[in-house]
């Protein structure tokens, strides 16, 4: 999905499911992201992005093609 944000550009959001994962996460930006967890799906933070919590809210609804 993509969000318009202003007149000068927008996000897009990619959501992909994963059903095995070996190795640690890393976060290659730290000055745009203070830290990565791993959250159950159904008890999210809520200081998420609001397409974040859409694209989820789709999954969680099985609404994806």
């Amino acid at each position: 999905m993509h969000e318009i944000m202003d007149e000068t550009g927008y996000y897009i959001c990619v959501g992909v499911v994963v059903y095995k994962w070996k190795g640690i996460p890393t976060n290659l930006e730290p000055q745009k992201c203070a830290e990565l967890k791993w959250f159950d799906i159904n008890n999210l933070p809520d200081n998420i992005m609001p397409s974040t919590k859409h694209t989820i809210s789709l999954f969680k609804n099985k609404q994806f093609n």
